[in-house]
Formats: structure tokens, sequence, C-alpha cells
């Protein structure tokens, strides 16, 4: 909705997976698009994946109410539609579903210029050319959806986007001409050149539950013992897809739980054909798989479905299948094999077949989808998914074992395999997770065309000796494996492309794999008890082309073991992952092969982590601690390194001294622990005019004696492309910047962290060039979104330029406040959204003027801390330009005394209201002084303000989206509320309110504000020393609460939860699942009659270490009907528990039955008055009544825990 009226969107494409909702989000939109006015007509028409260009323009001419009379060609209908949408009427066209390119001028959804639009039939040709819209008088808008992304760009929207660009009649700054697509991957998308691409995400775990329990009758029925456990595997098999959630939904409601565990067991088996719907889900994904154009694409989809459920797939195993089983044409070395793998995979995302990962080696894959893909292997690979023994028996029994190409025993139900595996025509083995299944000997007689096998989690004494027969073998993964005698791989000599011991236990690499001639990759990584590799057995790999041997061996050069030396006699190796422990090992001659392209080389006795995503190809670590270590081959890494770690280096001045060509491929810089260096680049000792120009990220932490990141004249390309700088416990350095580097070279950083810098004056420093000025002019950080400053004592400023007015307060900056705002005019950063600032000494953070308004107004969060001397946040107007704020975090503030400073801003004659329209979390933490969200007492209307009592929120601000509440260490707050309805619009979607150490505190809810909180779920209050009551409950009040959770703890003076019963009123606490109440004793009773008997959905209850006489009240408005019988009905209570209550009486004092059917745990203990807990169903009625009827409790059911109290049958 943001975008169709933002005249810089031209072309907006909605993707996402077959299912997720795509057609009914823009439905909604264009709906809502109608209603607020924004278009005078709204027109949707489907594409699909054959477009019919005739029926699209009759359904688009029939929602426009035009007709076609004897137009009947294709190009004259175009061309009236172009006119109609061209006219004076702002038109929104929603295409729906567009699978491949179309040519929007063919349809005729393109807005032309009345001057050269041609009427009539086959007058009317194409709208091509020079019949563009004029977008200061044109008013539509195309909305276009598809399921493949890449359709965008492939579209060009020459005919609209591309010749309106180069339109001169075109006025862009008011061109509202809107292309909406929908799409099931960003391909499509790409291919027509959409300005912005929006994702259509899956439902949560507790949306489509929501969803699963609206279909089939309410939570009433998924709540049921008998079918709770089904639904929440049936939701879960879903996958967060809305089509599979409602037709599965669909399929079950009304129908008994035996249905709905056939349809469970369906759903696992991958083949939900029998149930209803179901497999029209199933066609749409095949269909996506079928429209591949790629066999290759197809057959890489294929391999996917050989891990399980919501398993990684990982980039590196793919590779390694596809080479093995021969799929990948043209391809003639493993890094070409893993550029088209990783295109192959691209191509799967952009189809959304797989699910994008931040990490580039690694995917997931949906689990409807990875449902098709086995559906799909099995039909045309004939591969086989084992679950279980019998499942192997059956296959071999049916003869299905003869054409299977492919098995997965991924499953741990499988415990023996058979003497000989018959798969005359198997290719591909994979085995996980399952130590304790034996591999007989004889195991691979008949497998001998295998040219895949993957074993991991697997337990080997020695290999099995049918290896032997495995002569056409390719890969072999051993990986996670315990692994003893491994010799015999040398009979597999012949083909062997690819090894693995990934993660293995692995104690000795035996001479014998240097016999593997044709080994291409060998992977070592994480054989952390990899102890030796015998001497030359490396060297003999010639055609070794990786390498991976990370956190795993690293005894080079002890006793017979393998030497360093040996990696440069790899002609071929690209790829390396080494860890060099001890550096005082590396051969002066030490040269690594020029052939590689990808490495991860660590250097030094440090705990590197080998774990996290490896978002740099080549990355160099280095712990040393002298220069002369750089000498031995370090400086060839050096000159190609995208990501370098340098700690405790000694002996360099400045950082760029060890790349005297520039660090030119540099992405990513760390420098740590290191009292030498004094500069980062220093242009007085020489540095290339291009150095650092690839640089992204800066971290300098620990480097005491670093006085200028940057010394002397930067040239224009060093760290052009610098997003991220963070700088910590650097105490030399003044500043973190120049000015004139910020506005000369600056300009695209996005995120500066600064922390635990003793000596930072300010971010922003003076130079040369502006010293002796007066006035700089103001510096725009253009691109800049995030500001972290903490634990900097001495910061005065974020800009230099009033350094003057500071020293007159302070006579010299020292460790002490400023009185100059933090932020001033000399700086801004229009696209700033989080701001955190902890533990600063001003007492001002900015200036209240307009000037700053651009810096601010699009800030996110904002989160202040440990900021001592300031006495308020914000001015009351500053909040307008707040508009975009979502998280406000106030903590530790020792002196402040309220969050926004009155000041006289009116609107025609009233004060304007803040409003914090996104906010949706606030916390206010340990503000000790606070005196007020707004403090009245400090403005000139105090006429209706009691100044004695302190009030957190009045009716002077308001938060119609705050979601989330916390408040703590408040001393002087007494009301939480002003005691009036607050405004309808403020605490209305308000879920989490957590109340704590607030010891003035007298009430929690007064009667008159309850009615604003319907939306609350969660309540928790604790140790607030003067609370009296939680709810105040007066007959006059009317809500109906949404609570579910209700937690409180140490409230000594705690009277009531509810003040008083409020019988024959419309107070509802029908939805409460939880209550805890703990160390409260001055609490008599916990529930009021009233709320006691409305407990319909109660699960837990939980009271220990309280006053409590009786668990509820007695009924107030009950004089005269004592001899009435009460019943009170907890359906859903499960678990119970009354822990240390020695003045309990009784549950209810008066005549009663209690029901409990679901109670499966009670717990009781320090109830000193022997309070009776069971009484026989004919038993005598007696005053003081029993606990639980043993009738209405399934003794068999539920655990009973009883300690010192007596028990009465």
């Amino acid at each position: 909705m943001k975008a169709l009226p933002n005249p810089d969107v031209k072309m907006v494409g909605l993707h996402g997976l077959p299912g997720v909702g795509k057609t009914m989000l823009v439905n909604a939109v264009g709906k809502k698009a109608s209603e607020e006015h924004l278009f005078d007509e709204v027109v949707i028409a489907a594409v699909s994946h054959n477009p019919n260009i005739r029926s699209i323009q009759e359904e688009v001419a029939e929602q426009l109410g035009l007709r076609f009379d004897s137009v009947k060609s294709e190009s004259g209908r175009a061309n009236l539609l172009s006119q109609r949408l061209s006219g004076d009427k702002k038109v929104l066209v929603i295409l729906d579903d567009v699978w491949e390119k179309i040519e929007l001028d063919n349809l005729g959804i393109s807005f032309g210029d009345d001057k050269n639009i041609t009427s009539g039939d086959e007058k009317a040709g194409s709208t091509s050319g020079s019949s563009y819209m004029n977008t200061s008088t044109g008013r539509s808008k195309i909305l276009l959806t598809s399921r493949i992304s890449d359709v965008l760009d492939q579209m060009n929207a020459g005919s609209i986007i591309g010749n309106i660009s180069r339109s001169s009649s075109m006025n862009t700054s008011t061109s509202r001409s809107k292309i909406l697509l929908t799409s099931r991957g960003t391909e499509k998308l790409d291919q027509m050149n959409a300005d912005k691409k929006l994702e259509c995400e899956t439902l949560s775990r507790e949306e489509a539950m929501a969803l699963f329990s609206k279909i089939v009758g309410g939570y009433e029925v998924v709540n049921n013992p008998d079918f709770n456990h089904i639904a929440t595997e049936l939701v879960d098999k879903c996958g967060g897809l809305p089509v599979a959630v409602s037709t599965i939904a669909s399929a079950l409601k009304n129908k008994p739980s035996n249905v709905w565990k056939s349809a469970l067991t369906e759903l696992k088996r991958a083949n939900p054909t029998s149930i209803e719907r179901m497999g029209w889900v199933y066609s749409i994904i095949e269909l996506s798989y079928k429209l591949l154009e790629s066999e290759e694409a197809k057959s890489l989809f294929q391999l996917c479905a050989l891990g399980g459920q919501a398993s990684n797939i990982y980039l590196s195993v793919l590779v390694r299948y596809s080479l093995g089983m021969n799929w990948l044409s043209n391809v003639f070395t493993l890094e070409e094999a893993r550029d088209k793998v990783s295109a192959l995979a691209d191509k799967l995302k952009a189809s959304s077949l797989l699910l994008s990962n931040n990490d580039d080696e690694m995917f997931k894959m949906h689990d409807l989808i990875h449902d098709v893909s086995r559906s799909i292997v099995t039909k045309e690979k004939q591969m086989i998914f084992i679950e279980h023994d019998n499942s192997m028996r059956e296959l071999r029994r049916q003869g299905k074992l003869d054409n299977c190409t492919g098995i997965s025993l991924s499953y741990m139900n499988v415990h023996h395999l058979p003497s000989v595996l018959e798969c005359p025509k198997l290719m591909l083995l994979f085995c996980k997770d399952n130590l304790q299944l034996e591999v007989p000997e004889t195991f691979f007689q008949k497998t001998i065309d295998l040219q895949v096998l993957h074993l991991t989690g697997m337990r080997f004494q020695s290999l099995p000796s049918s290896f032997a027969y495995l002569t056409n073998l390719q890969t072999l993964c051993l990986d996670h494996c315990k692994l003893g005698q491994i010799a015999s791989i040398a009979n597999l000599k012949k083909k062997l492309d690819i090894l693995s011991f990934q993660s293995s236990e692995i104690m000795q690499l035996p001479n014998e794999i240097g016999e593997l001639n044709e080994l291409r990759l060998l992977d070592l990584s994480n054989c952390s008890n990899l102890e030796v590799i015998p001497a030359n057995v490396l060297s003999k790999l010639s055609c070794l082309e990786e390498l991976y041997m990370g956190n795993s061996f690293h005894q080079w050069d002890v006793d017979d073991n393998a030497s360093l030396t040996e990696l440069s006699n790899l002609k071929h190796l690209t790829t390396l992952h080494v860890h060099v422990r001890d550096v005082q090992i590396l051969p002066q001659d030490i040269l690594f092969p020029e052939t590689l392209r990808r490495y991860r080389i660590f250097l030094g006795e440090m705990p590197w982590d080998w774990v996290n995503q490896q978002k740099y190809s080549r990355t160099l670590k280095l712990k040393v601690t002298t220069k002369i270590h750089l000498d031995h081959g370090i400086r060839t890494l050096l000159r190609k390194v995208e990501e370098l770690y340098v700690d405790e280096l000694e002996g360099f001045r400045s950082l760029h001294e060890l790349d005297d060509t520039g660090f030119l491929d540099l992405k990513n810089l760390q420098v740590k622990n290191n009292s030498g260096i004094q500069y980062i680049i220093d242009s007085s000792h020489g540095i290339s005019s291009a150095a650092f120009p690839l640089v992204e990220s800066l971290l300098l932490d620990d480097l005491i004696n670093l006085k200028k990141i940057f010394h002397g004249q930067i040239y224009s390309g060093c760290f052009r492309r610098l997003r991220r700088i963070e700088v910590r416990n650097c105490d030399s350095l003044k500043n973190v910047f120049s000015v004139s580097l910020a506005t000369n070279f600056l300009q695209q950083v996005q995120e500066v962290e600064v922390s635990d810098c003793n000596a930072i004056v300010d971010i922003l420093g003076a130079d040369r060039e502006t010293v002796d000025q007066e006035e700089t002019g103001t510096i725009v950080l253009g691109e800049l979104q995030s500001i972290t400053l903490q634990s900097l004592p001495n910061l005065v400023s974020f800009c230099f330029g009033e350094k003057k007015h500071s020293t007159s307060h302070h006579g010299q900056i020292g460790n002490t406040s400023s009185s100059m705002p933090l932020f001033s005019d000399k700086v801004e950063f229009p696209k700033l959204q989080k701001l955190k600032l902890c533990s600063i000494n001003t007492e001002s953070i900015w200036h209240y003027h307009n000037q700053l308004q651009t810096s601010f107004q699009n800030l996110t969060s904002l989160i202040i801390e440990g900021c001592d001397n300031l006495k308020h946040i914000l001015s009351y107007s500053m909040v307008n330009w707040l508009q975009q704020l979502e998280v406000f975090e106030i903590i530790n503030c020792k002196r402040i005394q309220e969050i926004i400073a009155m000041e006289e801003t009116t609107v025609n004659g009233n004060r304007a209201i803040p409003f914090f329209q996104c906010l949706k979390i606030l916390r206010i933490e340990q503000c000790p002084e606070l005196k007020g969200f707004i403090n009245k007492s400090s403005s000139k209307d105090i006429s209706s303000c009691n100044t004695t009592e302190v009030v957190l929120f009045n009716e002077e601000v308001a938060f119609p989206n705050l979601e989330t509440l916390t408040i703590s260490h408040l001393r002087n707050v007494k009301w939480i509320w002003y005691n009036n309805q607050p405004h309808g619009y403020s605490y209305g979607k308000l879920k989490e309110l957590t109340v704590e150490y607030c010891v003035a505190l007298l009430n929690v809810f007064p009667s008159s504000v309850l009615g604003a909180f319907q939306s609350l779920e969660m309540l928790e209050v604790t140790d607030c020393s003067s609370l009296e009551e939680v709810f105040d409950t007066k007959e006059t009040c009317s809500a109906t609460m949404q609570l579910r959770q209700l937690y409180l703890d140490r409230l000594p003076k705690l009277k009531h939860v509810w003040n008083k019963d409020p019988h024959g009123s419309t107070i509802s606490f029908k939805d409460l699942r939880s209550v805890m109440v703990e160390k409260c004793w001055s609490l008599k009773s916990l529930f009021s009659f009233s709320i006691a008997k409305g407990l319909q959905q109660l699960e837990s209850l939980w009271v220990s270490d309280c006053g409590i006489e009786e668990i509820i009240s007695k009924n107030s408005n009950s004089e005269g009907l004592e001899q009435e019988t009460t019943r009170f009905e907890f359906n859903w209570l499960s678990s119970l528990t009354l822990f240390s209550l020695p003045y309990l009486k009784c549950f209810y004092e008066g005549m009663h039955t209690t029901i409990w059917p679901k109670l499966k745990y009670l717990k009781t203990y320090g109830c000193e008055r022997k309070i009776k807990i069971f009484r026989q169903p004919n038993a005598e009625p007696q005053i003081q009544q029993p606990l639980l009827l043993i009738d209405e409790v399934r003794a068999f059911t539920f655990s009973l825990i009883f300690i010192h109290f007596t028990l009465f049958f």
C-alpha cells in the first residue's frame, strides 16, 4: 500500500510459494485501495500459465464497463483499452499469476498520450512507439503478480517503464503509473524490471494453527486430547501455506479422530492423493517443476529430495552428488561445477522450489515441496525412500529394487540390511545417522554401477570387503562416522573423484590414500582427532583441486607427518582450508599454489571459528607476534584476501604496510589486540591511490595506541564502499572520522558503532580543512541507518563545530557532562533507522528545532541506556518527527524526570496530543526520578493535576499500536494510567504488560481504563511492595479481556487480584489459561465468585507462599441462597499446584461441587490445616467442601504428589 502512491516506484512485484496467498493479498490490496479512494476503479485479471490475450482483454474491459462490439482483433481491442486507461479516471490494474514475459502493449494495458491514440479496429495497430503516458496527467496504475519473478525483467516494462523514462513529456515527479506482479519466485520479477520486490511470506505456526482451528470448528476441537497432537503435526506438515492448511482443515472438518490419523499418515508418506483437494495442491507445485527449462535444474531439484524434511541442503553436497552422477554437462573442474550448481540453485529459488537462506552455501526446501520432490524422484528416477525394516523387506519381495537407481535410508527405524543389496542399476545410496546399523561384508557385491555413496553417522572398524566391487564409484562420503581401518579405499582409485571424511572420528590417514591419483577433492574438515598424515601422501594427489582441513590435522612436520611444503606441489589446487597453530614451523620458502581461488587459512594459536557461514571466498586470519613471519609466502595471500583478521601483529605502525598493493580485493577487515598500530592508513609513508577500494566492514578493537584511523591525505578511491565501522577499546582515539573525510568519502556508510573509547570527544572531528573555519556547512550522511554510541565518557558531540562552546562550559574536556546537544544541525542522517546511546554523559541529545526533523523522521528504534545526566529525552513537538518509531527503550537513566518535555505546542488553541503512531515496544526501566512520561507538573497547566501523585501515562500521549510494555524500577510511580478512560486508540493492541519493582504503585488497572486493554494476553506483576490490587472491577465498568497468562509474585501488600466481584457486570476473563501467584501474604482469596465461574479455558493454576484462606471468595450476592449448591467447572484445567499455604481453609466456603475432567497433575505442600482433598460421591455434603470429588477425577490419568498433609476419603 505504501508503494502505490510513491512516485519513485513504478513497478512492484509480489512473489512467494505457490499457495502462500498472493492472489488473496492483491485482492485485499485492490479492495483497500478502492476504499481509501486511491483509485476510481480497480481491475483484477488473472494471467495464468498459458495466457489468452483475448480473454484477459475481455476480463479487463468488462470491469471497466468497456464494450468491444465489432472490434475483433487483439490490436484493436488493445488500442481501445489503452485509450480507456489513459482517461481522466484513476485506474489500478492488477495482473495476477504471471508465469512468463507478456507484452503489456499487446494487451492494451499501457497508458498512451491521448493525442497519439488512434481509434478504430485495424487502424489501431500497436500502441508502442510514441503513445505513452504523460504522467503529469496520467492517473492509472498497473499491478502485476507472477509466480516466477524474473518475468518482470523479461517484460522490461518496455511498453511502459522503459519508454516512460525516455519520453520527453514524462514528468517523473508526478508519475503514478504502477505495475504489481505476483510470482512464485524472484526470477520473473527481475525479468520484468520490478523497482520493488516484496515476498509474500508463509504463516507463522501460531497463525497456521489459528486458521486450521477456525475451519475445523475452533480451539475447542483442536484442544481436545483426541485431536490435539494430530492437529499440531498436521499444521506443521502444511509448512505455513494457507492453501494447504485450509485444504486439509476443510477435508477434516466434522470427521472423527481416525480420519485425522489417516490424513496425517498420508501426509507423512508424501502421497496425500486420497485426501480431498490435496492432490490439487501438489499438482500446483509439480507444474512449477515441469516448467523448469533446464534438465539439470530438474535433476538438482530431485537431489534435494534425498534429505529429510526441514533439513539443511548444502551446496557442497549438491556439487559432490551432481559430479558423481555425471549430471553436469560441459563442466571440467570443481570450480566450474560449483558455479553451475550455484546458478541452478538460484533458478530453483527464483521459482520458489528452494528457500533462500542468509548463507549462500545452504538452502532449505518447504515441507510440501519436499514431499512433491520425493514423489517426482520416485516416479522419474526410480529412487526409493526406505523408512523402516518392513519397508525394505516388502520392496525386496516385490522386486522393486531391480530397477532402482537411488536409495535413501535417512531414518533410524532401519535396523538391518540384507547380506547382499541386489540393485544392479543402483547409482546412488544415502544412509544417515545410524551408528547401530551394521553393513554386511558382502553388501555391495551386486551394486557395481554405484557412483555416489554417502554414509553418515555410522561406525566402521574396517570397510566392508565388498567395497572392492565399487569400481565405478566417483563420490564417497563417510561423514560423521567412527572409522577404523580404511586402507581398502585404495581399491577405488580407478574413478574416485571425491572423498570426504567430514566430522568423522579418524586417527590416521593411511598411506594408501596417496594411490588415489584421480582424486580431485579431499575433505578432512572437523576431523579433530586426526593426528597422523604420513609424509608425501598429500603431494601424491597431483589432481587434487580442493582440500579441506579446517579444525582438523595440525601436527605438521611432527615426526613422519606431512609437511606444509607438500601443498606447493598441488598444481591444480583451487580451494584450501587449513589451520597452522604453530607459526614457527612455517618454512622459509613456503609458497601457496598460485591457482588458489578460494581459501580459509588460519595462522596462530587461536580458537578461530570454523562453524559460522562463509560469506567470503578468501579468508586469512593471522595471530603472529613478529614481522618476520609475513615473509613466508603470506604476502601472496594478502594480495588476494577478501576477509582479513589481524590479531597481535607486531612491528607495524599502520596496517596498509602489510600489502604494498593496497588490499585491492579486501571486503572485511578486523584488527584486534595490537599496541603498535597507530593508523590504519598513513599516507605519509606512501600508499596506493586505490588502497582498500572494496572494504565494506571495518572492526577495530583494543588498539590502545591507535591515534587516527586515516592519517594524512586520503585518496578518493580508498574505502569508497565502506558500509559498517565498529570501534571498541581504542583509548588514544579522539574521533573516528574527520569532517572532511565524512563529507568526501563516507557518504555510503550505513552503520557506525563506537564503544568503550575513553578519549573520544566527537565522532566527526576537526582537521586542517575545518579547524580554522567558523562554519563548515551541513554534512549529510545520506546512507547512514544505524548509530550506536556506548561508554564514551568524554564524548561532547557527534560532529565537531561547537567545541569552543564546550570548552567555555567546562574549561577543558574531561570525564564530565556536556550541556551542548549531542546532535546538532551540523550533520543530517535522512535514512537513520536505529539510534542507541549507552553511558553517554550528555545533558541533551538534540536541538529541538525543525532542522533536525530530516535526520530522525525515519527512526524505527531508539534506545537510551545509562545516560545519567539526561532529564528528558524528547520535546513535545519532536514526537511528530518520530512517526516511524517502533521500539523505544529508556533504561537506567538516574536523573531523568520525564520522557517528553512539555512545551507550549497547540493546535487551534488546544494542546496537540503526541502520537507514537507505529510504536510497538516500549520499555522504561530503572529511572528512579521519573515523574511521568509527560510530567504535567512541569507545565503551566496544572490546575487539574495532583502533583503529589505520579501518573506514568496521562491523557496527553497516545500509543495506538503498542504491543509490548515493560515498566521496571520506577520508584515514584503511584498510578500507571491516568484515572480517566484513556484514548480508545491508545492501548487497544497491547498484548504484553510487565510491571516490576514499582514500589509506590497501588493499582495496575483502575476500572475506568479496563475497557481499553481488550487485546492484552500476558500480564506479569512482581516486586511492587505497595500494590494493593491488580484489577479494579467496579460494577459500573465493562470489559471483555483476552488475558491468557497472569503472573503475580512478591507483592506483600496485595489484598485483591479483583477488588470487587463484578457480579452482573460485563467484565469477562474467559480466555485465561494460566495463573501463577507466589509470595503474596496479604492476599486472602484468589478469584472472585463471578470471575471463577467464567474460567472455562483455565489450564494451569499455581499458588504458593501466600496468605490465602480460600481460592474463590464467597458470592457476595448469595444472601438467602446458602442452601443451593454452586457448581464450578474447570473443564480444561490439567495442572493444579498448592504450595505453602498455611492459612488455606477451603476451596470455596459455600456449598459447591467442582468439575476437573482434564486434571493430570496435582501437587500440594505445606497446607498445614490439612484440608480435605477428596470426598466420596455419596458422602453427605459439608459446609467445608473437599477440594475434589473422586468420581470427577480420572485418577489413572494424573500424578499425585502429597507432602505434609492428611488425605481423607
